[in-house]
């Protein structure tokens, strides 16, 4: 009788534990059931709202965002072909655009250096020796024709040029190229003289200089050119010519110089270099003595050097 009790009652017991177990299971799902309505609503609910946001965002060009909203889509249905074809062509463009776009990496401190150090305009002031005055050649002339003509001879006076240019070196777009070309132009003054047995003759003369050069960077720090610069410009002549002073304000001047140089980079913003060349120059004025007409032309040539300092900014 008591064994039968006890049967009884662990059947009980089971049972109960049987509804129980049921019972959490039921509320489990329905738990699951009701996290998922929540994220995705129903299915066919969440994948429309996300996938329209998707669709949204794409014509806003907020291409991250859309990705979150395709990827969600794909949660809802899994198997959809459109929200796929979609995620896809997003990444797709993220990819291209990340690929374009510039690098925001901090330049190091030495690159950036490098980077000033290799600017390519600036401003040149130069300091040259100049040739003397060689030759003065007189000619008068008259109406009936030539009437006389002559040369004399003067010992070379050496004075002294002062250049002031714009020089703009043509080294790539990050001036590290090997090989190049310069340009530059700007203003000159320049005086010389000349002693002979006839008297002296004095210059002081101001203008355009022009030039040009091919450009070979051999060192990071270190570059040299080859080329030519022409100068134009005005005269004051200054003659004495056996014992009569002359002064004539109006005359031309006109020089031609071939050049190399060696520059020598002292910090980002500046170079030095020294410059050596080959110099002709002349200079002409014209003098009317009551209907008698002179042309006078004083010209020399020799060797040029000088320094240059160079500002870049």
């Amino acid at each position: 009788m008591n064994e039968a009790r006890s049967t009884s009652g662990i059947r009980s017991v089971r049972a109960i534990e049987r509804f129980a177990m049921k019972n959490i299971l039921a509320m489990i799902a329905a738990f699951l059931l009701t996290a998922m309505s929540s994220f995705c609503g129903t299915d066919e609910t969440g994948f429309s709202k996300w996938y329209e946001q998707g669709v949204e965002h794409v014509k806003e060009r907020d291409l991250p965002s859309a990705k979150q909203c395709f990827t969600r889509a794909l949660r809802c249905k899994p198997d959809d072909a459109d929200a796929q074809r979609a995620l896809d062509m997003t990444e797709e463009r993220l990819d291209r655009q990340y690929a374009t776009q510039p690098n925001t990496t901090p330049i190091p401190l030495h690159a950036e250096t490098t980077r000033k150090s290799n600017k390519t305009s600036g401003l040149r002031v130069a300091v040259r020796n100049h040739p003397g005055i060689s030759e003065g050649e007189y000619d008068w002339y008259v109406s009936t024709g030539i009437n006389d003509n002559y040369v004399l001879q003067y010992h070379e006076q050496e004075g002294v040029q002062l250049d002031i240019m714009y020089v703009k070196r043509f080294l790539g777009r990050d001036g590290r190229n090997r090989f190049g070309g310069s340009v530059g132009g700007g203003l000159f003054y320049a005086n010389a003289s000349g002693q002979g047995a006839a008297g002296e003759v004095d210059l002081t003369g101001v203008g355009l200089v022009g030039e040009g050069a091919v450009v070979y960077r051999l060192l990071e720090s270190f570059i040299l050119e080859m080329g030519g610069a022409l100068g134009v410009g005005v005269a004051d002549l200054e003659s004495t010519s056996f014992g009569v002073s002359e002064e004539y304000e109006n005359a031309t001047y006109l020089s031609w110089t071939v050049k190399g140089g060696a520059y020598c980079r002292l910090s980002a913003n500046m170079e030095i270099g020294i410059e050596v060349g080959y110099m002709l120059f002349e200079s002409s004025a014209e003098e009317d003595r009551d209907g008698t007409i002179a042309d006078l032309t004083y010209s020399g040539d020799g060797f040029q050097g000088g320094v240059v300092l160079a500002m870049s900014f």
